[in-house]
């Protein structure tokens, strides 16, 4: 059992938001780049939850930056 939280909820917590208020007004940048960031973050806390609960599934052969690419 991880001690980390699962990306599900932390893409409920903080994309599914950041994306609602995106779509609010997006021509804003700051809205866009929220969003970004959002979306960026998750994408490493799924590395680094995957690698602690299931290494095979990410990719940890691979770099972080090379795995952030291929998502």
């Amino acid at each position: 059992m991880s001690k980390l939280t699962k990306p599900s909820v932390i893409f409920r917590e903080r994309v599914v938001p950041a994306y609602s208020d995106y779509l609010k007004a997006p021509l804003s940048e700051r809205r866009a780049n929220n969003l970004a960031e959002a979306l960026n973050n998750t994408v490493k806390w799924t590395y680094l939850y995957l690698n602690e609960v299931d290494p095979a599934r990410a990719l940890t052969a691979l770099p972080w930056d090379h795995f952030a690419r291929a998502c």
